[in-house]
Formats: C-alpha cells, structure tokens, sequence
C-alpha cells in the first residue's frame, strides 16, 4: 500500500453520479439508479462501500464498511424503509457497523457463526481498521477509536446458496462464491441484472492469502458466475 494512497480519492468515477446530500461525517452517499445508492467511505485506505436496494417494502443494506461513521444514522436520511442487512463475507471493511443494526443476514459458515458471537478484538480492529497510515482524519464527531472493537452481534437470517431476499418487488439470490474469503456471496438482482459482488471483483489486487482464502476456490466462483451474465 502506496503511503499517499489518499491523494486519489475520491475516485474520479463518482462523479458520474449525483450526490446525496445528508449529515453524514464519514460517507459520500450517491445515487447510482432508481433505489440504488452507495455508502462510501473515501477517507479510508480499503474504500469501502455499502449498497442500499430499496424495495417496496423493505431495503437491503449490502455491507455496512468499517464501522467509524454513523451508517445507521445515514442510511436512515435515505429511506424510511426496514432495513435488513446482508453481509457479503466476514472482512472487518464488511461488517464493521452491524452493530447498529437489529435486522442481519449473513451466510451460514462456521466462521460466520464464530464472528458473529464472539465479534472482532480492538486489537485486530486497530491493526486492519484504525492504525494511522490507514485513515485520513479527523475522525467523525462522536467516535472514539480508543479501546474500539466489533460487538457481538445477532444473526436473524442464515443464509445458504440459492436463498432469495425478499424486498417487495424485486429479490436478492444468494450465490456461495468462495475464494477471497470461504463465506463470501455475491447477491444477484435478476430484475435489473445487477450483481453485488462484494469483494470477488475490486479494482486492484485481489487477496487470497487470508483466513479460508483459496485461489482454487476463486476460480471455481469465476466459472459459476459467467454462465450468469454470458448468456
């Protein structure tokens, strides 16, 4: 990692969006279609983003970052729809605010079941989350990184391969897409043809190397996937 990694964000890419307007510290929010926005967090080295899909009767939240900002509280500014969170894989840059949340979706795997109830140390969260090198501050008003660690959080909805979340009007099937990470999912709009893919497509380098990761298995999740969209 670049120490001046900083110096391209915001990502020049987002400005083909509109841009939200609310309170929020942390998060750039855009709309990036019909019901379809993005909660992003530029001032941190992982980027990371959270996708909210409004549906009729409810909206997913696809994500929830790093936990520094008030998600819950910005999500909120967007709709007033129940939210129900869906976690794409167990990274700390994924799950960081479930804690805010009461409504949780995640896939049911041994390390998501050991995540969920024991949550991550501050050591851990200090050394992939807080360390200076990774921030750009100030930090958001109210958060104290002192001491902070991930909550244990509960899980309402395990999830395994070809689940469907229901929103009203449009769905979310599940796709177990191992490689990055042996909990990982992506989350397919068949409607729309849109294809949330947490981190099995990034921009950059893709890291295999971590707890459960396997480049065999990536591999295996890029051949499921391209039936998907090559047809």
């Amino acid at each position: 990692m670049s120490d001046n990694w900083y110096n391209s964000l915001p990502r020049p890419s987002y400005s083909k969006f509109k841009k939200v307007s609310t309170s929020a510290e942390w998060f750039e929010i855009y709309e990036i279609t019909t019901n379809l926005f993005v909660f992003y967090e530029p001032r941190h080295c992982e980027e990371a983003i959270s996708n909210l899909v409004i549906g009729e009767n409810k909206a997913a939240l696809i994500d929830t970052g790093c936990g520094i900002g008030d998600l819950s509280k910005a999500v909120k500014e967007v709709t007033d729809k129940p939210i129900v969170v869906i976690n794409t894989h167990t990274h700390t840059d994924h799950l960081g605010s479930n804690w805010q949340f009461d409504d949780i979706a995640l896939f049911d795997h041994p390390l998501s079941r050991q995540i969920s109830s024991e949550g991550v140390s501050c050591k851990t969260m200090y050394v992939e989350i807080l360390e200076e090198r990774l921030v750009v501050k100030p930090w958001p008003k109210g958060f104290n990184p002192t001491g902070y660690s991930l909550p244990s959080f509960k899980v309402n909805h395990w999830l395994k391969e070809g689940d469907r979340i229901d929103l009203g009007n449009r769905d979310l099937e599940v796709i177990h897409t191992p490689g990055e990470a042996p909990n990982h999912i992506c989350l397919l709009d068949r409607v729309d043809r849109i294809l949330f893919c947490g981190d099995l497509l990034v921009r950059g380098s893709l890291w295999t190397h971590l707890e459960g990761g396997s480049l065999k298995d990536l591999k295996e999740s890029y051949k499921k996937l391209l039936p998907e969209f090559c047809t």
